[in-house]
């Protein structure tokens, strides 16, 4: 005798064998049959699942009327449903309900029903995963689940919430899948109770495929419009710039930095995406993409230590309304002098892009030549006219006690200032008839 089927009478046996093979072929008469003859619709199959839940995962290539195209699961789980003893929550062998195997069928008609019947849309399976998590997985049914407010950023049983399962997805649909996620209320700032990942982070992995690639910069998109915090970092200690780095991810690198992922976080064994680079296995793009953004977050850093005392002086100018007349000079004279050396600092930022890692590198391995040959007392003034430096930086150039002294500073100061500082030091050279320490930079092919 059938496991499933022992200690019940001849006549249920029957009624709930009817009932189980109705609906694996789809027979809606045969079902009313079974109905008549007093099956048990909490019996449970031969496969382990109670009727409701097969109904609802039954592949819809089977269930699909040849002449009307309708699916005639969805006819027959309303019948089962109007049944009294009918439970919608049931669970099936994996601990899904009818809405989970709805949506891993993928039919809409199916998922409609059960919503509108009123099924528990936030029951987990055996894995944790409610319908949501199938639903990332079919657009047209996701759109009807988010109607019913489900809850967003439930975590399954290896620490992933649906939006976390879209981005990892690599299905065409997984960016409207994020959009429409983001747009529910999704927070992109989860991270997994396991590792401490991000949305971000689980996404990255080696770009192998470019299409792939382009489709996860795109994903990132989302979660950075949405603001996700870049700089969040793992129970490594690992940002997202971190694993793009490591996963070669190259595009990916140029959107965080883009958005100010920051190349100073340094993970659990104290490593930036700055020491990262110094390994010779690092594609030779990613080096350059982040020398580029140390070196702005080197020029840029005076300027935001600026801003900060900036604030503080107009704060404390606004806090006290009796600050005594000498001191309230002396911070207007602050404000003043810091609101100049702000604008002389966007004024450098705008006026010169990155230096390119070809000319720095230049710089850096000529340095002793050119402080030996180098003249810098004749080529500051044509640097100052030209905005690579300011009149204080000409000071605390002309201020070093030594020629070399001169030169090692100025190269630093040029070496911050952008693309538009190698030539112009050229120009300056040349006009200041120094043509031979422009060839030792030029010694492989560059021209004024």
């Amino acid at each position: 005798m059938d496991k499933f089927q022992k200690g019940k009478s001849l006549k249920e046996q029957n009624a709930n064998s009817l009932l189980h093979s109705s609906i694996l072929k789809g027979n809606i008469s045969t079902l009313i049959q079974a109905f008549k003859l007093g099956c048990n619709l909490n019996s449970i199959s031969k496969h382990g699942d109670l009727a409701i839940v097969a109904a609802a995962g039954i592949d819809p290539s089977v269930s699909c009327d040849e002449k009307s195209g309708k699916d005639k699961m969805t006819d027959i789980l309303d019948l089962l449903l109007e049944q009294k003893e009918c439970d919608i929550n049931s669970r099936g062998v994996g601990g899904e309900t009818a809405l989970h195997r709805a949506f891993n069928a993928r039919v809409e008609g199916r998922i409609k029903l059960l919503l509108k019947k009123g099924c528990d849309v936030d029951i987990r399976d055996s894995r944790g995963q409610t319908a949501l998590f199938a639903a990332t997985m079919f657009v047209e049914g996701l759109e009807l689940l988010l109607a019913y407010n489900p809850l967003l950023d439930m975590y399954d049983v290896d620490g992933v919430t649906p939006l976390m399962h879209a981005m990892m997805s690599e299905a065409p649909h997984s960016l409207k899948v994020i959009q429409m996620l983001t747009n529910a209320g999704s927070d992109v700032n989860c991270s997994s109770p396991r590792d401490g990942k991000s949305a971000l982070m689980v996404t990255i992995r080696p770009d192998d495929h470019i299409p792939r690639s382009a489709q996860r910069v795109k994903k990132s998109l989302i979660l950075i419009l949405n603001g996700i915090n870049l700089d969040a970092q793992d129970v490594h200690g690992k940002t997202a710039l971190h694993y793009a780095v490591a996963s070669d991810c190259v595009e990916l690198v140029k959107v965080l930095l883009k958005n100010k992922s920051s190349v100073d976080i340094k993970d659990n064994n104290g490593s930036t995406v700055k020491d990262m680079i110094t390994k010779s296995s690092v594609n030779p793009e990613i080096v350059s993409l982040i020398e580029q953004a140390a070196d702005k977050t080197s020029r840029l850093a005076p300027y935001e230590e600026a801003l900060v005392a900036l604030n503080s002086l107009h704060t404390s100018l606004c806090a006290d309304g009796k600050v005594a007349k000498e001191r309230k000079v002396t911070i207007l004279a602050e404000i003043s002098a810091l609101e100049r050396s702000m604008q002389e600092l966007i004024s450098i930022g705008r006026s010169a892009d990155l230096m390119s890692v070809e000319h720095k590198r230049k710089l850096v391995s000529r340095k002793d030549v050119l402080c030996e040959e180098m003249m810098p007392h004749f080529i500051l003034a044509d640097l100052k006219a030209d905005g690579i430096l300011t009149e204080e930086d000409v000071q605390v150039i002309s201020a070093e006690k030594s020629r070399k002294q001169m030169c090692e500073k100025l190269l630093q100061i040029i070496l911050c200032r952008g693309e538009k500082a190698f030539p112009s030091l050229l120009r300056a050279l040349h006009n200041s008839k120094q043509s031979h320490v422009c060839q030792i930079l030029c010694e492989d092919g560059v021209v004024l």
